[in-house]
This record gives structure tokens, C-alpha cells and sequence, in this order.
């Protein structure tokens, strides 16, 4: 079990310098850019609730312009109840001087409003008209009669616009309403033609680049927009939904992330538009941008020159003399490594490393030599002791061949030199 433990800590341990690495890049490097994403978040957030007021504030401000046009629209088609026009045209025969009475008091009504382009009434089959008239814009009331029959009196704008190539060929909005008797009865329709400029005006304030505005008719088509190729079509962007009487959101549009801003009128129940792109809102912010990255990168570079100094002047001296130990156990004594190094402590080390290898070497020579002299010693003594008994044994056995052999003069000459030796032993 021990060793199983132990295989898998070594398995799974990993060097010095990668323990600094993955400090650098886990304590430093990424808090850092954590820091910076949090930063952009922050501001990114922070902007598009700056501008969302702001353009809230700004589409109450056309409501209310709108709302106020509304109002005047509607009373200056009041006017031809107060002068008397519709009593005239309720009539059931209508002389000329009546229809040159009516064109009179029609003409009136258009010179005091400088965005009024026209108007004409149609009653009993006959059209009067003051002010530029446009063939395209009657076809385009007839088309839509019955819808404003309908609203029994109440004025309507229709809800698309009409390029009229004169005055200064611009887009027309009809105000429409139906004219009826004392009795209630439907005698005919009055229309006005306004001019685009209206609604340019009523955005005027909203003045940022990119920004595209729009009126929303309740039927989904566009009423009004900046971007002259929109009007008159559906407006549908999925998942867009305008819940509130105000307010804004962000929402990615054409692969582009844009800040949406909306006002609904109580009066006329349109939807005041505004779409930005929200890269829009950082263009004034380039200078901090560069900034910011070039901090970013001059970070980057000293941490990398803080890795490689510390690598030069920590983890590579440190891993040399790991190596330097290694080999000193594989039973290298007599290594030594240079102590040239800048970092005291470091270099505090490599002195102490070298004086301990050499202590080492000097003390393992001094056991051997010690060791060589007492073996030596012990030699010499069973050498000393060996001699006298080797010498009498041969003796002995050469007396001994004699006396077998019976040849006396062998015998006695080992007898004297075997007593000495066997008191020598």
C-alpha cells in the first residue's frame, strides 16, 4: 500500500518551474484578464443603461412633440365644423359660391400650418382640394374609405406614407377623418397630406451615429423610420417584444449587438423606435481602449520577464544542483559545481553542497584507509603467528619420513631445530 501511495505521488508530481508557471498563469495572468473582462462587462453594461435612459428620455420627448402634432392635426379639422364648412356640405345642393367659400377657408387652414402639404374633402362625387394635389394619394384614401367611414368622425392616420415627387419630393402621411351631419349621417371625407419632416423634426434630439428611428403603426407596419428604404414595410425582428410603456434592451440584429429604446403614445398607440449599434457607443472611447491594451501589454511582457529572470537566476540553479545530488547519490563523490552565481542564497547552497561532497569524499578515503591498516595489521599478525608452526610441522613430518625410513642421521639432524621451534610455539 506503501508503495502503491508513493508510486502515484511520483507519478503525478510535477518540477519546480512548472509549479511557477502554473502559478504565474493561475494567480497572475488570470485574474488579470478576469479583472479586465469584468471591467469591460461592467462598462459595456454601464454604457448601454447611459444611453438606454437617455434615449428613453429623449423618445418621451418626440411622444409628447408627436402627441401635441396629433393634437393640432385633429383641431384643425375640427375647423370646418367651427366655420361652418360641413353645415355647407351637408347641404343638398351646393352652389359655386359655396364650393369657392369652402376652397377659401381649405386654403386657410394649409397656409397656417407650414408641414400641411394639402387638403381635400370628397362629398356627393365632387373633390375639392387646396394646396398640391397627388393622384397617388387619392387612390391611396379611396383604397382605404371604408376604414375611415369606420371610425365615425374620429380623426386617423393612415398607416403608410406616399412619396410625392412635389414640393422637394419627400414622403407624405394622410390624416384622415369623415365629415358627418348634425344628424350623425357620413356626407363625405376630409383628408390632409403632412409632410415627412414632422416626424424628422419630432427625432431631431436623437442624434447618434448609426442610430436608425422608427414609428410603428399598431399594424406592425413602419410609419416613420430614418432609413427611407424601411418605410411602408412589416416590421419583424424575432424575440422583440415591447411589453412596457417604455424602456430598453439589447438585441443582436443582423449579427450586430444594438441597443433597442421604445415609447409607446397613449394617443395614437404608435411605437417610437431607436436602434444603435452598441460599437457605436465605444467610438468615442478609442483612446482608453488603446490604453488599456497597451498596459495589457506591457504586463504581459514584464511577467515574461519576470519568468525568465527567475528561471535564470532560481529554478536553474536549483535544478542543477538537483541534478548535482542525483549524481552525488548515484555515488559520484568527488562532484562540485561552480559557485558563480548572483543570488546569495542560491550560491549559500552550491558552497555548502560542494563542502559537504567533499567532507563526504574525505571522510569514506579516511574509513578506507584506516580500514586497509587494520586489515594489513591482522595479516601481518597471522603471518607472524603462521611461520613457527608452519617450520615445526615440516620438521616434524621430515623426522618423522626419517624414523619410517629408518635413516637416523635425517632423524637426528630435525630433532635440535624441532625442540626450538616447539618452544618458540
Amino acid at each position: 500500500m506503501e508503495k502503491e501511495s508513493l508510486f502515484f505521488t511520483n507519478h503525478f508530481s510535477i518540477s519546480l518551474k512548472h509549479h511557477l508557471v502554473l502559478y504565474y498563469i493561475f494567480l497572475i495572468i488570470a485574474p488579470f484578464l478576469l479583472v479586465i473582462l469584468l471591467s469591460v462587462s461592467i462598462m459595456y453594461r454601464y454604457t448601454c443603461r447611459i444611453y438606454g435612459d437617455y434615449l428613453v428620455t429623449n423618445l418621451k420627448s418626440t411622444q409628447e412633440q408627436l402627441n401635441t402634432a396629433y393634437n393640432q392635426y385633429r383641431d384643425l379639422s375640427m375647423t370646418l365644423y367651427h366655420n361652418n364648412t360641413v353645415d355647407i356640405l351637408a347641404k343638398k345642393r351646393i352652389t359655386d359660391e359655396d364650393w369657392e367659400q369652402i376652397r377659401l377657408e381649405m386654403s386657410n387652414i394649409c397656409n397656417a400650418n407650414s408641414k400641411m402639404a394639402s387638403m381635400q374633402i370628397e362629398v356627393q362625387g365632387t373633390m375639392v382640394h387646396a394646396g398640391t394635389s397627388n393622384v397617388s394619394i387619392v387612390d391611396y384614401v379611396n383604397s382605404h374609405r371604408e376604414e375611415i367611414v369606420a371610425e365615425k368622425g374620429r380623426v386617423i392616420w393612415l398607416p403608410q406614407s406616399t412619396y410625392s415627387p412635389y414640393p422637394f419630393g419627400t414622403y407624405k402621411y394622410v390624416i384622415a377623418r369623415s365629415l358627418n351631419s348634425k344628424g350623425k349621417e357620413n356626407i363625405g371625407i376630409m383628408y390632409m397630406t403632412v409632410d415627412k419632416s414632422i416626424f424628422d423634426d419630432a427625432f431631431g434630439a436623437i442624434t447618434m451615429d448609426g442610430a436608425v428611428t422608427y414609428i410603428l403603426h399598431p399594424s406592425g407596419t413602419v410609419l416613420y423610420s430614418s432609413d427611407s428604404s424601411r418605410l411602408n414595410q412589416d416590421f419583424h425582428i424575432e424575440g422583440m417584444a415591447f411589453t412596457e410603456k417604455t424602456g430598453y434592451f439589447t438585441k443582436k440584429i443582423q449579427g450586430e449587438n444594438c441597443l433597442v429604446a421604445y415609447a409607446k403614445s397613449y394617443k395614437t398607440e404608435w411605437i417610437q423606435l431607436v436602434i444603435v449599434p452598441v460599437n457605436t457607443f465605444f467610438s468615442n472611447f478609442q483612446p482608453v481602449r488603446v490604453s488599456i491594451f497597451i498596459l495589457a501589454c506591457i504586463y504581459v511582457v514584464l511577467i515574461f520577464l519576470m519568468i525568465v529572470l527567475m528561471n535564470r537566476h532560481i529554478i536553474r540553479p536549483i535544478l542543477s544542483l538537483t541534478r548535482a545530488m542525483d549524481r552525488f547519490a548515484e555515488g559520484e563523490l568527488q562532484i562540485s559545481e561552480a559557485e558563480t552565481y548572483k543570488t546569495r542564497e542560491i550560491n549559500s547552497l552550491f558552497i555548502h553542497f560542494n563542502s559537504m561532497t567533499k567532507k563526504v569524499h574525505e571522510l569514506i578515503m579516511d574509513n578506507r584507509r584506516v580500514e586497509r591498516e587494520k586489515n594489513n595489521f591482522e595479516m601481518q599478525v597471522l603471518i607472524s603467528q603462521m611461520n613457527p608452526h608452519f617450520i615445526y610441522n615440516s620438521l616434524n613430518t621430515v623426522k618423522w619420513l626419517a624414523v619410517i625410513n629408518k635413516q637416523s642421521t635425517i632423524q637426528n639432524v630435525t630433532v635440535r631445530p624441532d625442540r626450538a621451534l616447539c618452544k618458540a610455539v
